[in-house]
Protein backbone atom coordinates (compact mmCIF):
# COMPACT_ATOMS: atom_id res chain seq x y z
CA UNK A 1 0.00 0.00 0.00
CA UNK A 2 1.43 3.31 -1.09
CA UNK A 3 2.06 6.21 1.60
CA UNK A 4 -0.41 9.21 2.08
CA UNK A 5 1.35 12.03 1.83
CA UNK A 6 0.39 15.33 3.73
CA UNK A 7 -0.29 18.37 1.51
CA UNK A 8 -1.88 21.82 0.91
CA UNK A 9 -3.09 22.90 -2.35
CA UNK A 10 -3.08 26.11 -2.78
CA UNK A 11 -5.63 27.22 -5.75
CA UNK A 12 -4.58 30.54 -7.72
CA UNK A 13 -7.72 31.58 -6.57
CA UNK A 14 -6.85 31.39 -3.20
CA UNK A 15 -8.62 28.23 -1.97
CA UNK A 16 -7.04 25.94 -0.07
CA UNK A 17 -7.72 22.11 -0.70
CA UNK A 18 -5.91 20.15 2.60
CA UNK A 19 -5.27 16.26 3.00
CA UNK A 20 -3.45 13.63 2.00
CA UNK A 21 -2.43 11.76 -1.35
CA UNK A 22 -1.33 9.15 -3.19
CA UNK A 23 -0.88 10.05 -6.79
CA UNK A 24 0.82 13.29 -6.86
CA UNK A 25 3.05 13.64 -10.01
CA UNK A 26 4.70 16.50 -11.27
CA UNK A 27 4.33 16.11 -14.86
CA UNK A 28 0.58 15.11 -15.03
CA UNK A 29 -2.07 17.27 -15.36
CA UNK A 30 -3.96 16.06 -11.83
CA UNK A 31 -4.08 14.23 -8.73
CA UNK A 32 -6.42 13.49 -5.91
CA UNK A 33 -6.84 14.64 -2.33
CA UNK A 34 -8.40 12.77 0.37
CA UNK A 35 -9.74 15.76 2.48
CA UNK A 36 -9.20 15.77 6.84
CA UNK A 37 -12.11 13.69 7.44
CA UNK A 38 -10.69 10.69 5.76
CA UNK A 39 -13.79 9.69 3.29
CA UNK A 40 -13.98 12.27 0.61
CA UNK A 41 -11.77 12.66 -2.29
CA UNK A 42 -11.41 15.91 -4.70
CA UNK A 43 -9.43 15.86 -8.04
CA UNK A 44 -7.16 18.61 -8.09
CA UNK A 45 -5.83 19.85 -11.78
CA UNK A 46 -2.80 21.29 -11.66
CA UNK A 47 -3.56 24.50 -14.21
CA UNK A 48 -5.87 25.47 -11.42
CA UNK A 49 -3.08 25.78 -8.87
CA UNK A 50 -0.53 28.08 -7.67
CA UNK A 51 1.72 25.39 -5.68
CA UNK A 52 1.32 22.07 -3.48
CA UNK A 53 2.65 22.20 0.27
CA UNK A 54 4.19 19.18 1.16
CA UNK A 55 3.58 19.56 5.04
CA UNK A 56 4.68 18.37 8.27
CA UNK A 57 1.36 18.62 9.88
CA UNK A 58 -1.65 19.36 8.43
CA UNK A 59 -3.81 21.04 11.50
CA UNK A 60 -1.70 22.58 14.87
CA UNK A 61 0.99 23.24 13.05
CA UNK A 62 2.79 26.13 15.32
CA UNK A 63 2.80 29.01 12.89
CA UNK A 64 5.86 30.87 12.08
CA UNK A 65 6.91 33.23 9.69
CA UNK A 66 7.75 32.24 6.55
CA UNK A 67 11.51 33.44 5.48
CA UNK A 68 11.72 35.67 2.47
CA UNK A 69 14.85 36.05 2.60
CA UNK A 70 18.23 33.89 1.60
CA UNK A 71 21.17 33.62 3.87
CA UNK A 72 24.59 31.54 4.30
CA UNK A 73 23.08 30.56 7.66
CA UNK A 74 20.01 28.65 6.36
CA UNK A 75 19.19 25.04 6.81
CA UNK A 76 18.74 23.92 3.52
CA UNK A 77 21.64 25.86 1.64
CA UNK A 78 23.39 22.72 1.08
CA UNK A 79 19.93 21.31 -0.58
CA UNK A 80 20.41 22.73 -4.47
CA UNK A 81 20.21 26.72 -6.54
CA UNK A 82 18.95 29.27 -4.56
CA UNK A 83 15.64 30.19 -5.77
CA UNK A 84 12.87 33.15 -5.43
CA UNK A 85 9.57 32.53 -6.59
CA UNK A 86 6.78 35.39 -6.94
CA UNK A 87 3.33 34.89 -7.56
CA UNK A 88 1.25 36.59 -9.43
CA UNK A 89 -0.70 36.93 -6.04
CA UNK A 90 2.45 39.06 -5.23
CA UNK A 91 3.29 36.24 -2.80
CA UNK A 92 7.16 35.10 -2.19
CA UNK A 93 9.13 32.35 -1.16
CA UNK A 94 12.46 31.70 -0.97
CA UNK A 95 14.14 28.28 -0.68
CA UNK A 96 16.41 26.09 -2.91
CA UNK A 97 16.02 23.84 -5.88
CA UNK A 98 17.53 20.94 -7.99
CA UNK A 99 14.72 20.38 -10.33
CA UNK A 100 13.94 23.50 -12.28
CA UNK A 101 13.56 23.24 -15.62
CA UNK A 102 12.13 26.40 -17.59
CA UNK A 103 9.79 24.68 -20.18
CA UNK A 104 8.14 22.23 -17.58
CA UNK A 105 4.77 22.61 -16.02
CA UNK A 106 6.71 23.09 -12.15
CA UNK A 107 8.96 22.33 -10.15
CA UNK A 108 9.99 21.41 -6.34
CA UNK A 109 12.02 23.58 -4.06
CA UNK A 110 13.13 23.25 -0.25
CA UNK A 111 12.08 26.66 2.09
CA UNK A 112 14.82 28.00 3.29
CA UNK A 113 14.04 27.17 6.58
CA UNK A 114 14.42 23.72 7.71
CA UNK A 115 11.99 23.83 10.39
CA UNK A 116 9.29 25.13 8.61
CA UNK A 117 6.19 23.06 8.39
CA UNK A 118 6.69 22.48 4.52
CA UNK A 119 8.87 19.36 3.73
CA UNK A 120 8.81 20.89 0.11
CA UNK A 121 6.69 22.65 -2.01
CA UNK A 122 5.83 22.34 -6.00
CA UNK A 123 5.33 25.43 -7.64
CA UNK A 124 2.99 25.54 -11.00
CA UNK A 125 5.15 27.89 -13.69
CA UNK A 126 1.92 29.68 -14.41
CA UNK A 127 1.19 30.78 -11.54
CA UNK A 128 4.15 32.39 -11.22
CA UNK A 129 5.38 36.17 -12.52
CA UNK A 130 8.66 35.79 -11.33
CA UNK A 131 11.29 33.25 -11.17
CA UNK A 132 14.70 33.92 -9.93
CA UNK A 133 17.36 30.93 -9.95
CA UNK A 134 21.14 31.23 -8.18
CA UNK A 135 22.90 34.81 -7.61
CA UNK A 136 19.96 36.36 -8.75
CA UNK A 137 17.58 35.00 -6.58
CA UNK A 138 19.35 35.99 -3.74
CA UNK A 139 19.51 39.60 -4.84
CA UNK A 140 15.84 39.63 -5.35
CA UNK A 141 14.68 37.99 -2.08
CA UNK A 142 16.74 40.79 -0.91
CA UNK A 143 15.30 43.51 -2.20
CA UNK A 144 11.49 42.24 -2.13
CA UNK A 145 12.30 41.58 1.59
CA UNK A 146 13.00 45.37 1.99
CA UNK A 147 9.89 46.30 -0.17
CA UNK A 148 7.83 44.40 2.20
CA UNK A 149 9.79 45.94 5.64
CA UNK A 150 9.45 49.16 4.12
CA UNK A 151 5.72 49.09 3.32
CA UNK A 152 5.00 47.23 7.01
CA UNK A 153 6.64 50.04 8.45
CA UNK A 154 9.36 47.45 9.69
CA UNK A 155 12.29 49.89 8.60
CA UNK A 156 12.99 52.80 10.51
CA UNK A 157 15.98 55.34 9.87
CA UNK A 158 18.01 55.36 12.71
CA UNK A 159 19.81 58.77 14.39
CA UNK A 160 23.22 57.19 14.87
CA UNK A 161 23.58 56.45 10.97
CA UNK A 162 20.96 58.44 9.11
CA UNK A 163 19.91 55.51 7.00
Amino acid sequence: MLESIKVVAHAADGTLTKGSTQDFHPDRPSFRVVLLNGVETVPVKMSQLKAVFFVRQLENASPRPRQKELSPHDGNRGNGRPIAVQFHDGELLVGYTHSYLPKRQGFFMLPADPKDNNLRIFVVKSAASTVKVGPEAESFAYLNGLNVKHANGLLHSSPDTGS
